[in-house]
């Protein structure tokens, strides 16, 4: 089986609990019990979470540690990969890398949005998310009440983030030269 498949279907194994932690962080940080904060942002998307968790702690004065900041920025890249790969598909860019773009919905040349994974990315996201998700239950206290987490915590709290999120890919075929010559001026509305 295709090495990009396989660290695909962990990346989003792994992606899925990430969103959990997310959820149950969230709760922590608005000071709700878990099930009321799951109630609440079941059904959000990522960053309007992470914006949640950001607007609470400025109203009550504080700050996310820093740890769970960057985890939190982290995700944020990780999610945009994630939605281009899941809402735009993808299909092989070279023997190691696939490319995931909206060339096929745009309306304009200038909205395209392409990136370029490879099997190696998707792996260095999977671990990434499981960093992401001990600092985040730490930011919940949770791994205060658990002695196994707090061991994984520990060992995972310094780990530098694996992922670099990529460089906007061009489309396939095409040229940042041939994108520029496709811009029209715009046009005025009819009053």
């Amino acid at each position: 089986m295709n090495d990009f498949f396989v660290a695909l279907g962990k990346f989003i194994l792994e992606y899925s609990f990430a969103e959990g932690v997310l959820k149950r962080a969230a709760a922590a940080t608005c000071g709700i019990e878990t099930p009321v904060g799951f109630a609440i942002f079941g059904a959000q998307r990522i960053r309007p979470i992470i914006d949640t968790m950001r607007r609470v702690c400025e109203s009550k004065y504080e700050t996310l540690h820093p740890l769970a900041q960057e985890a939190l920025v982290q995700l944020a890249h990780i999610n945009d990969v994630r939605d281009k790969l899941l809402h735009f598909g993808f299909y092989r860019d070279s023997d190691d890398a696939y490319l995931s773009s909206n060339e096929s919905i745009a309306h304009v040349a200038t909205k395209i949005k392409s990136i370029r994974v490879t099997a190696q990315d998707l792996a260095d996201m999977t671990e990434d998310l499981v960093v992401i998700e001990m600092r985040l239950l730490a930011h919940c206290g949770e791994t205060k009440r658990e002695p196994d987490r707090q061991a994984r915590f520990v060992q995972y709290a310094q780990t530098p983030f694996r992922f670099k999120p990529p460089q906007p890919a061009l489309p396939r075929g095409k040229s940042s030269r041939v994108l520029q010559t496709k811009k029209s001026p715009p046009k005025a509305s009819p009053l």
